[in-house]
């Protein structure tokens, strides 16, 4: 019973930090997008948004 829980926590703290690993660049992405927000229309915004989001990848 031990093993099964340690390993499920192993496995959920691998994909954890993956998941986090990967975040930077798109919430750098999202904060741009809601600061364009303030200043441009939705469709300008949303634009530059998916062009952020192809870099990351």
């Amino acid at each position: 019973m031990k093993t099964k829980l340690a390993l499920f926590l192993f496995a959920l703290g691998l994909g954890s930090s993956m998941a986090v690993a990967s975040t930077p660049c798109t919430y750098q992405c999202d904060v741009q997008y809601r600061s364009c927000l303030q200043y441009s229309s939705a469709a300008e915004c949303r634009a530059l948004k998916l062009e952020c989001y192809g870099e990351c990848m």
